[in-house]
């Protein structure tokens, strides 16, 4: 069986697999003042969260602009 997860860095949304509630806590965290520190193994998604969440903060805060 092929793995179906990108091994590739982050390059959409729409290839962002089951973190949504994550997604959320980290960008109330960040819109409240709060710092965020994420820790996890290796290969974990930690930087594709990261990126993620740039990317939907930048969408927000467009729309606000």
């Amino acid at each position: 069986m092929l793995n179906p997860f990108s091994l590739n860095p982050y390059t959409s949304k729409e290839l962002f697999c089951d973190r949504e509630q994550e997604l959320k806590d980290i960008i109330s965290f960040l819109t409240n003042g709060s710092n965020v520190t994420l820790i996890s193994p290796r290969r974990y998604g930690k930087t594709g969260l990261i990126f993620r969440t740039f990317e939907d903060l930048r969408e927000k805060t467009s729309l606000v602009n």
